[in-house]
């Protein structure tokens, strides 16, 4: 339900739809699973428990402001990442 969220997944989603290899996956803190994954992931890495958190490579975004600016930053990890396979 966070207007932070619902901006960074309809983004995420023009990546895929525009034909750019990127897989998402979106993990909802609303379920047991997802809070459990949340939880432990915000601990495991020193992070405040704030959303959304994007996983690139080997880096770490939290929040979303807008597609010209956060969006941007995802862009460019993207692009330093292309071709290296995915952190599980």
């Amino acid at each position: 339900d966070c207007a932070h969220c619902q901006a960074e997944k309809r983004f995420l989603n023009q990546l895929t739809v525009f034909g750019t290899d990127v897989s998402v996956r979106f993990v909802d803190i609303d379920t047991e699973e997802g809070k459990n994954l949340f939880i432990q992931f915000t601990e495991h890495q020193n992070l405040s428990q704030a959303t959304p958190i994007t996983v690139i490579g080997a880096s770490i975004l939290q929040g979303f402001d807008s597609a010209e600016t956060t969006g941007k930053r995802i862009e460019s990890l993207i692009t330093a990442y292309q071709g290296q396979s995915a952190i599980g």
